[in-house]
């Protein structure tokens, strides 16, 4: 293996040349720089650590392209990762075999008709559609191997979003700045970019100390959001049932959200619905009373077409340099994009904001469609500068209250808000295959949502909480089968910090209940590691000291795996590593590795996803073992013990003799809890 240094150094000695474009007096002004050159306007430093590049004008200048060419050649085994534009992008590691398609050509005329090209870079970000085309934003890894990678991460996105694209055949890495409408005025930071190459979780580790990032302190949260159940179709009926299913169950969620649909319009966020009568204040106090957060959905920066504020206030609009407003998408009746330099615009936020969580008491936001914001460069200000500036935007006015983002690019909230989704909604069904063949990379996918929580769980507990999307284990209006619907409820309990449902849980069975509560209690993930064979996952995690290997099959077909060195407990009992295991397409499986050690310790549980978290304290004392399971769990559970070599008959365990039994050469106690926490009722 090549040392850092070698790598670092290679990287140096492949730059090719910068390209910078300007305007000066009417006129397009382009600057060139080959390795060893210099300019008096333009300064490139490249070493071993970062890339770096200012320019300076004495006078206003509207600058219009920078960029800067490498030589580099993936070998075939090697893969590229490319964040995508905002939250919903699809991303993932790709290899060169890959092509990124922005839409299915013949049928770009209903993409632009139907405005689905806002939601991405499709604007201003070119397309090739050729295999080995790949290109993301902000950040991006090269991976060597299974534990070795090279990142290239901007330290600066307020000078404009960093775009690398690589192209396979002609064997060259171009760092872009998306500069487009800057002006600029005496010293002028273009790039700031670090390069690291190692471990990769000691490299990210490392990249987000260099951008000011640490551990997050905020709580993992679960809760309960309308959307995805309900959709726009909500009512205060319809939240109140919901929350008195978990009222009366005395499920420990932490937030309880109402999404979309309760205001008259997309921007009028005061006027409630007439299906609200007592008001959105009302609601919130309920929720409050149950022992949950209330929280609630807003889209701040955009307004629908039918809108008071779209109708009445047409200055608050956003406007090109052609004068026409500025559309965002084709959502509910049409929807634009508001001017956040207005000062009404800000004031009228700052009120709605003031009302919702002072007056109303929702304290946790979710705040959609973020990307509308930045659509064009402003003011002089790259799309990268006024999505920095709307986020400390949003912040000062959320107050105390949280901020959950979704529909964002994703490095401008780092640091910013408490959560953020880090990938495109999940569906009713596992794969839309018309969409997936020629819809845009934002689409509404649950596959893609999968590969999205599994690529960017890096930035969970670092950048923010990650939000993975929803989970469903409901039977009606979901097409997915029991494996799938598994799937997802495993993966986003792996990845994700913030963890939802839209179920009405009432109209669970009993199989399903158990299932449900198998996620409590919710705890911190530590990623050990997280490799991809052809959408076969694997993923090394730990909780506190115990270890757990999942492995994820998102292909169309079974893949045979097996477990590494030891015995583990899994769904399907104990199993060793010399057992070969069949999992079939979009199924996944989770187990507990036993580590034996001179006292006691958990073999595995049936109460709880992940085996043995549902057991708080586990201490011997002589012959006699105590064992307490974790307040917050709520399944009646077999809990598995692994003992000492020297016993080999039955034990005590919190005054009751339980047996021990031998499997693969491990002497293990089953003691059976009592616990439940769900009604009895099917």
């Amino acid at each position: 293996m090549k040392s850092r240094g070698d790598v670092m150094q290679k990287f140096v000695n492949s730059f090719i040349q910068a390209d910078f474009e300007y305007i000066e007096n009417n006129d397009l002004k382009k600057i060139t720089l080959q390795k060893n050159e210099t300019d008096t306007l333009l300064n490139v430093t490249i070493t071993d650590t970062t890339i770096q590049s200012d320019i300076i004008f004495n006078t206003p200048t509207d600058i219009q392209k920078f960029s800067l060419m490498f030589k580099l050649q993936l070998k075939k085994t090697e893969k590229f990762f490319m964040n995508g534009y905002q939250s919903w992008t699809d991303t993932r590691e790709f290899s060169t075999s890959d092509s990124m398609r922005k839409y299915f050509k013949p049928l770009y005329f209903m993409l632009k008709k139907h405005k689905l090209t806002q939601y991405g870079d499709y604007n201003f970000v070119d397309y090739s559609h050729k295999k080995g085309d790949l290109h993301g934003f902000s950040y991006c890894y090269i991976l060597h191997d299974d534990k070795t990678i090279t990142l290239f991460g901007s330290l600066n996105e307020f000078s404009g979003y960093t775009i690398f694209k690589y192209s396979d055949e002609k064997g060259v890495l171009e760092i872009a700045k998306d500069v487009e409408g800057v002006t600029v005025h005496n010293n002028y930071q273009l790039a700031d970019i670090a390069i690291i190459h190692g471990e990769k979780q000691k490299v990210f580790n490392e990249y987000f100390t260099m951008i000011g990032l640490t551990d997050s302190t905020e709580k993992v949260c679960t809760g309960w959001t309308s959307w995805y159940n309900y959709y726009e179709n909500i009512s205060q009926t319809i939240i109140l049932d919901n929350l008195s299913h978990f009222q009366n169950e005395k499920i420990a969620i932490d937030c309880f959200q109402i999404d979309d649909g309760y205001q008259t319009a997309v921007g009028d966020w005061l006027s409630t619905k007439s299906t609200f009568p007592s008001g959105m204040k009302y609601c919130a106090s309920k929720i409050k009373e149950a022992g949950y957060t209330p929280g609630i959905w807003l889209a701040p920066f955009v307004c629908e077409t039918k809108s008071d504020i779209f109708n009445n206030h047409n200055e608050w609009l956003l406007r090109d340099t052609n004068g026409e407003i500025v559309s965002a998408g084709s959502n509910w009746s049409g929807f634009y994009v508001l001017d956040m330099y207005n000062e009404d615009v800000r004031s009228y936020l700052t009120g709605v904001f003031k009302t919702i969580t002072e007056d109303w008491g929702y304290k946790i936001l979710k705040l959609d469609f973020l990307y509308a914001v930045c659509l064009i460069p402003q003011r002089g200000k790259s799309r990268g500068q006024v999505m920095c500036e709307a986020v400390d935007f949003l912040k000062e006015i959320a107050g105390s209250a949280k901020i959950l983002g979704c529909g964002v690019p994703l490095l401008p909230a780092a640091g910013r808000f408490e959560y953020c989704r880090i990938g495109c909604d999940a569906g009713l069904e596992w794969v839309n295959q018309f969409h997936e063949n020629f819809a845009h990379r934002e689409r509404v996918s649950t596959l893609n949502a999968l590969h999205d929580a599994l690529s960017r769980s890096h930035l969970n507990h670092k950048a923010f909480l990650n939000d993975p999307d929803v989970f469903f284990l409901r039977s009606d209006t979901i097409t997915m089968s029991p494996d799938e619907k598994h799937t997802v409820f495993l993966v986003n309990n792996i990845t994700g910090s913030l963890l939802f449902t839209s179920d009405n849980i009432s109209k669970y069975n009993h199989e399903t209940k158990v299932l449900y509560n198998s996620m409590f209690p919710f705890t911190n993930k530590e990623i050990i590691s997280i490799t991809n064979d052809s959408s076969l996952y694997t993923v090394q995690f730990k909780i506190k000291e115990s270890e757990y290997t999942a492995y994820i099959n998102l292909s169309g077909k079974s893949k045979k795996i097996s477990f590494e060195n030891g015995v583990y407990y899994t769904t399907k009992g104990f199993i060793n590593h010399q057992q070969c295991i069949t999992l079939n397409k979009h199924s996944s499986l989770c187990g507990l590795k036993l580590n034996k050690k001179p006292s006691v310790s958990i073999a595995g549980s049936t109460g709880h996803l992940f085996p043995g978290s549902d057991v708080s304290e586990l201490k011997m004392t002589g012959e006699k073992i105590t064992l307490t399971m974790n307040a917050q769990s709520r399944n009646k559970s077999a809990v598995y013990i692994l003992l000492p070599d020297q016993f080999d008959k039955s034990i005590v365990v919190n005054e009751t003799l339980c047996p021990v039994i031998e499997i693969f050469g491990c002497k293990i106690a089953i003691y059976s809890s009592s616990t439940q926490r769900f009604s009895s009722s099917t």
